[in-house]
């Protein structure tokens, strides 16, 4: 019994890190997509629902979802200093 909650308990720790790892994975990739929309100056409405368009899908997100994940992507390059913790992220889950 006690063996069954052990293990329990360690699949979803390990479920949960899995699912946070994926989150950050998503936001760095909109984070890139963010920006390279972003080259001329800056990103207008066609350009970020062609992104949430694309995202959305790939990563089996719905509407609401694609836009949260927006979200946090533009606050994550609000945030940054520069593109590499968003490329290394990627290049490490990939490596």
């Amino acid at each position: 019994m006690l063996k069954c909650l052990t293990q329990f308990f360690q699949q979803t720790e390990t479920e949960g890190a899995l699912t946070q790892n994926a989150d950050a994975l998503h936001v760095a990739a909109a984070a890139l997509m963010l920006r390279a929309a972003q080259i001329d100056g800056d990103i207008d409405a066609h350009e970020e629902a062609l992104i949430k368009r694309l995202l959305g899908p790939h990563f089996g997100l719905d509407a609401d979802e694609a836009q949260t994940l927006l979200t946090h992507a533009h606050e994550a390059i609000e945030s940054a200093n520069d593109l590499f913790q968003f490329t290394q992220q990627i290049n490490a889950s990939f490596s």
